[in-house]
């Protein structure tokens, strides 16, 4: 017989006599929207069956047959769309200005690379004044300066200077790379600086660029160079702005030596002076200016939908311009604005104007196209515009550029099935008459694969595959790596609930779904309130992140249970588990007169290592479980050798929690040599790793077992087997 807890629940065993033949069952269907409300019954399901799994990714799938039902055969207006990407619009065909490269098929900033140049002011500090690839430039008389290489920049370090000499001097730095000597080259140039004389920005003047033949030094005052005067700025914030220029070598330049240097400083009097200079950089003929915006645009292409339904072309309702960007190379601390990139549009219809270009965040909607426009000849042109501080910044800006277009077209007449299996959610139900009383109990929430029409021959039918909850977080998969932490008061059982309803702030892209509170079961625990944050790698599925997380507060892995609410619970140990279902062969039983046992003592291990990987400190945890238990069938001293269960973990945070998880793996194992296999009349009631008691007199079985799989077949008479093992202490 089949009993629960409670006496008088639908499962109780009054009018169960399965072997006299009066259990009477029925099933039905409820369509959920992903929300979980009842959208209606569903009356046209042929042939469905349910089965569970523990040890499977997803425990609980379902396979159902549906008569295919559908909408009557008249036209009508729906909302189709299209996406346009790269593919329509490749960005080796956009138009580049000189400083925006094209690298693979996407379009990224010029690099400066110059050998022995040092344009970011990183590396090595010479003499504890400049970065290496730079030296001190001022005249001999000038002493009272202290030259600073590891003050704040807008890429990393900046080169600082403090003159406290207030008689009117030049001061800054030179290139140690020689530039070659030509008359009539065009030297351009490009540098960041930051200027305050008496302790206040120095808003009006300019920095001074100077060329510089090799041979002269401070001792003959630099003799021969040149100031170079033609460059203008750009505000960067804090103080901070970039200059750009250039410089033409004349014919009456020093011939001195063959080869020049480059300086950048100032030259002020009467009042203390600060400067501060970063990504210097240099082209020494070839080429062309460097920029502070460069832009590119992209081939004028069509968002045309040309489709003709019933004599009707589609319109155009709306469309939004999503695009990824990424951030260029800046220094928060050094106060300076966020380097920019921005993506404009423009638009087109027909033979019209075009419209004036705007910019766009990612998903908003396209402007100057009218909603109701024929989809034909709507045109579209991109300019992405960005700026950076260092001539050096090739980051990649601006990626994954699409397009997703809305239109109202016609639908034409074809079959068109009343579930949409894309969002449906399908609820069986299993009910049975008992004391003329019917009593119902649902058997899991699954989601729906798409369907595979099959005809024969005189209907068309819908073969379905269905899956519970787990496979939302199956099928998402991390998007952009991250690193997470445990919340300092519950822990990571807070954080497993925080992701699966929403509410957690630490990862900004998860899976695209928030699941109800009412459908998260996840109990409270200070464990690992204190552990060690966690690293994710794009591609990893959001089910295995969760039940990673679990392991290492000792909680069992994910699982969904008949209403579909998903459980986090901490782990019980089989002989510690109250028994909810008891199945015994007398009088009143439900049990088909048909068992297997199996024993498998050969292949059960009886020692268990399990080691934490070395951490960032280097600290590796070892720990080790040996079956000595002579009550134990499978233990050292019965099978009189060691079979060793060997196994590396990197989600443990102390000692502790791996001797547990050791002790939990040893368990669990020592379950697996007895299994028994039986079959039963339909019982609802059943989730995951259930305990029960079954007594089954011609194997000689009478023990508790832990249900590790079962399977229903969804039909009056239908047949439910069960799959356990045996509970062992070890």
């Amino acid at each position: 017989m089949a009993t629960d807890k409670p006496t008088n629940s639908p499962n109780s065993n009054s009018d169960l006599r399965f072997k006299s033949g009066v259990r009477e069952t029925d099933f039905r269907y409820e369509l959920l929207d992903n929300n979980f409300n009842v959208i209606r019954n569903l009356n046209n399901v042929v042939f469905a069956s349910v089965s569970y799994s523990a040890f499977a990714n997803i425990h609980r799938t379902a396979d159902f047959r549906f008569r295919e039902e559908t909408l009557p055969d008249t036209y009508s207006a729906i909302t189709t769309g299209d996406t346009f990407t790269t593919l329509d619009f490749p960005m080796r065909n956009w138009t580049k200005e000189y400083n925006t490269v094209l690298q693979g098929d996407q379009l990224i900033p010029r690099k400066e690379a110059m050998e022995d140049w040092n344009g970011d002011m990183d590396g090595e500090i010479i003499g504890n004044q400049t970065r290496w690839g730079w030296r001190i430039f001022r005249p001999a008389g000038l002493n009272n300066i202290t030259y600073d290489p590891n003050a704040q920049g807008v890429i990393n370090n900046s080169q600082g200077f403090y003159k406290n000499d207030t008689s009117f001097k030049y001061f800054g730095i030179y290139s140690e790379k020689k530039l070659s000597r030509v008359v009539g080259r065009t030297y351009y140039y490009a540098f960041v600086s930051k200027m305050r004389r008496g302790g206040a920005e120095d808003t009006v003047n300019s920095p001074k660029v100077w060329f510089v033949p090799s041979s002269s030094s401070s001792t003959n005052d630099w003799a021969g160079k040149q100031e170079a005067t033609n460059h203008t700025s750009t505000t960067l914030g804090n103080g901070w702005k970039m200059w750009i220029g250039s410089w033409t070598m004349p014919s009456g330049f020093s011939s001195d030596s063959p080869y020049i240097h480059m300086a950048i400083g100032y030259e002020d009097g009467g009042a203390i002076y600060e400067m501060w200079v970063d990504s210097a950089w240099v082209r020494e003929g070839g080429g062309q200016p460097f920029t502070f915006l460069q832009n590119a645009y992209s081939p004028q292409f069509k968002i045309d939908n040309t489709k003709i339904t019933n004599g009707a072309a589609p319109k155009f309702k709306s469309a939004k311009l999503i695009y990824d960007k990424t951030i260029g190379q800046y220094n928060t601390l050094s106060g300076v604005n966020i380097p920019t990139s921005r993506l404009f549009a423009r638009t087109k219809v027909g033979t019209g104007a075009w419209s004036s270009w705007q910019v766009y965040n990612s998903g908003q909607t396209l402007a100057g196209i009218p909603n109701g426009t024929t989809a034909k000849d709507i045109l579209v042109e991109l300019n992405w515009e960005f700026n950076r501080l260092s001539m050096s910044d090739d980051y990649p800006r601006a990626s994954m550029i699409k397009i997703e277009v809305l239109y109202e077209e016609q639908s034409k007449p074809p079959l068109k099935d009343t579930i949409d299996y894309r969002k449906n959610l399908i609820k069986p139900y299993m009910r049975w008459n008992q004391g003329g009383t019917w009593q119902e109990a649902p058997l899991g929430i699954f989601m729906m694969n798409s369907p595979k029409r099959v005809d024969n021959g005189v209907r068309v039918y819908r073969d379905v595959q269905g899956y519970d909850l787990l496979s939302l977080l199956d099928q998402a998969k991390v998007v952009h790596p991250f690193t997470i932490k445990p919340d300092t008061t519950y822990g990571w059982s807070k954080v497993i609930k925080d992701i699966l309803t929403g509410s957690d702030t630490q990862v900004a892209v998860k899976f695209g779904y928030n699941f109800p509170v009412a459908k998260v079961d996840v109990p409270m625990s200070s464990a690992s309130s204190a552990g060690k944050p966690r690293i994710y790698q794009a591609g990893e599925s959001w089910l295995k992140v969760l039940n990673d997380l679990a392991s290492c507060i000792g909680y069992q892995a994910l699982h969904v249970d008949e209403e579909g609410v998903i459980h986090c619970l901490p782990y019980v140990k089989p002989a510690d588990r109250p028994v909810t279902k008891t199945y015994e062969d007398d009088s009143l039983s439900v049990t088909y007169i048909e068992a297997e046992e199996e024993y498998d003592i050969y292949n059960t291990p009886n020692v268990f290592v399990c080691t934490q990987q070395a951490d960032t400190e280097g600290v590796r945890y070892y720990s080790r479980f040996y079956n000595t238990n002579e009550g134990s069938l499978t233990s050292i001293p019965n099978v009189g050798r060691y079979i060793v269960d060997y196994r590396e973990v990197d989600n443990i945070d102390d000692q502790g929690t791996l001797d547990q998880y050791c002790t939990r793996v040893a368990v669990e194992a020592s379950q697996a040599y007895g299994k028994m296999e039986f079959k039963t009349a339909l019982m609802p009631g059943h989730t995951h790793f259930n305990a029960m008691k079954i007594k089954y007199t011609p194997l000689a079985v009478d023990d508790v077992y832990t249900e590790t799989g079962w399977s229903m077949d969804l039909t009056n008479g239908g047949v439910m087997t069960h799959t356990a093992r045996k509970v062992i202490k070890i």
